[in-house]
């Protein structure tokens, strides 16, 4: 099964998807982050399989985070 990590600055959307992954069956959460620099040390910490990352979010975007 994949590992999924979700990145969004909404605590809602990251439950939200995060419930629905696993009602599913289709993935595993490895973990969550509301924020880039979380996401990025959590990533260098534990490589997901896939990361679901909000493009838009404060400080730091979801394509700065994927770099």
């Amino acid at each position: 099964m994949m590992r999924v990590a979700i990145v969004d600055d909404d605590p809602i959307v990251c439950s939200s998807l995060s419930t629905i992954l696993k009602a599913t069956g289709t993935a595993d959460i490895a973990w969550t982050a509301y924020d880039g620099e979380t996401a990025v040390g959590q990533y260098e910490e534990d490589n997901p399989d896939v990361l679901l990352i909000d493009v838009r979010m404060p400080e730091m975007t979801g394509l700065e985070i994927a770099k």
